[in-house]
């Protein structure tokens, strides 16, 4: 709440991707990969890199009809370029065939980042 009595909400702040000095909140980058016609959902996390601090990783659930391929992902985070900036891609992408929800359907970032951690996934790396 600021000074005027106005509340205002980004993004949990254990959610934020910190990325080269930027601060990336996860759901715009979701919102902008579920834009592509190939994703039928996507989870965003910030995964360690040495030298960014961390990059900005999306698990990807593709539609039917779609494979999953190192062409596609790249192609993926560029149609993205046209909703965010560019600092905010992904330069990382595994695509899974379910992502971890509470029993409300919360997205559970925390199970992410164990994903991460233990590489459940192949990861494609985009540059």
């Amino acid at each position: 709440m600021d000074e005027d009595g106005y509340i205002f909400f980004v993004s949990r702040e254990s959610d934020m991707i910190k990325s080269s000095g930027y601060r990336i909140g996860p759901a715009e980058v979701e919102d902008a990969l579920k834009k592509h016609p190939a994703v039928a959902n996507a989870g965003v996390i910030g995964s360690p890199d040495p030298l960014k601090g961390e990059i900005t990783k999306a698990y990807v659930i593709l539609k039917q009809g779609h494979s999953a391929s190192e062409e596609l992902a790249q192609e993926i985070v560029e149609s993205c370029k046209e909703y965010i900036a560019i600092y905010k891609l992904p330069r990382a992408v595994s695509f899974c065939d379910q992502l971890p929800v509470t029993p409300t359907g919360k997205l559970l970032r925390r199970i992410l980042k164990e994903w991460d951690k233990e590489d459940k996934y192949p990861t494609i790396r985009i540059s």
